[in-house]
């Protein structure tokens, strides 16, 4: 395998203790990265204290940026002003890596030049069962051969049983050739944890340079633990996905009144999800909430559909 600068980055917000397991299986990698830069937009530079204690492998570079409105499509593009490698690794902060994560990712881009982007398989994600029933119907969030970005702009996953080209990558853990990250941009108007940064990245690369441009690399394995910290909820989370969501089915197929169509049957599959998730669990009165939570959300971004259109979108994501 020729050498190859490695950079991971991983961005973090108002997360102290999560990152240090991330950091920990790093340093279990049967390959090192040659540097570690962790991009912090919390109020406070708590995680610099923990991380003066903590002893690796490699260096480890901590930039603290505190913004009044965080973003992580933001610090994706910054962060990548800062990184040294020839390849650029992006982890999420709550994620544990297999001992062979990299070296099975390096391979694959050793071996296959003309691969520009790389996933690994998330071990842990298991679809509810009723989940499953109504996602295909609805165009959510699913498994199929290949990982694809279907018109509702929800992606799908594939089983990992084999290397399998892929139409986007996944943002918890994703590695890319440094001309592609000099090329193209995660989108500046994204903020808070800008739903849907990474599908709208790599489908871009897709889109322009073709099927066998991104793959999903079946060797290298991780938990994505989804801390609960730092995560928006309720009604912030929702309005966030429906103007966010909206403004990619515009950005990506074109002006059409099908969005509205698609925008509107995806959250219906969500909100029958829910409906009878509480009929089942016999807990009806909650997901009743979580449905006028939804619906509050698509009022929010169909009143807000024209500047949804034009792109407007960065002071519609600050304030709910």
């Amino acid at each position: 395998m020729m050498a190859k600068r490695v950079s991971v980055i991983i961005p973090t917000y108002k997360r102290y203790e999560d990152p240090l397991l991330t950091l920990q299986s790093l340093n279990t990698q049967t390959i090192l990265p040659d540097e570690v830069i962790i991009f912090d937009e919390s109020p406070d530079d708590r995680l610099r204290q923990i991380l003066k204690v903590v002893n690796m492998g490699y260096p480890v570079r901590y930039v603290w940026a505190p913004s009044k409105f965080p973003s992580l499509a933001r610090v994706r593009n910054k962060s990548t002003r800062l990184a040294k490698g020839d390849i650029i690794v992006f982890l999420d902060d709550d994620v544990i890596l297999h001992s062979e994560y990299l070296k099975n990712m390096l391979s694959f881009l050793e071996d296959h030049p003309e691969v520009l982007g790389v996933t690994g398989c998330i071990t842990n994600i298991r679809l509810p069962r009723l989940y499953r029933m109504f996602s295909s119907l609805f165009l959510l969030f699913r498994q199929t051969k290949r990982p694809k970005v279907q018109r509702s702009f929800i992606p799908t996953m594939s089983s990992c049983k084999e290397h399998v080209p892929t139409q986007w990558l996944s943002g918890c853990n994703m590695a890319y050739r440094r001309k592609v990250l000099e090329k193209f941009d995660f989108d500046w108007k994204l903020l808070k944890y800008s739903y849907s940064e990474d599908v709208d990245f790599s489908y871009q690369i897709y889109k322009k340079y073709g099927s066998n441009s991104l793959y999903l690399v079946r060797g290298s394995l991780l938990i994505h633990k989804k801390s609960p910290s730092g995560r928006l909820l309720g009604y912030s989370l929702e309005a966030h996905r429906c103007v966010t969501n909206l403004y990619m089915l515009y950005k990506h197929f074109g002006d059409t009144k099908l969005n509205i169509l698609v925008f509107l049957w995806r959250n219906s599959g969500e909100i029958l999800t829910h409906f009878v998730s509480g009929i089942i669990h016999k807990d009806l009165k909650t997901e009743i909430r979580n449905i006028l939570t939804i619906l509050r959300a698509i009022k929010f971004a169909l009143k807000n559909l024209t500047r949804i259109k034009k792109g407007d979108i960065i002071e519609l994501q600050k304030y709910h």
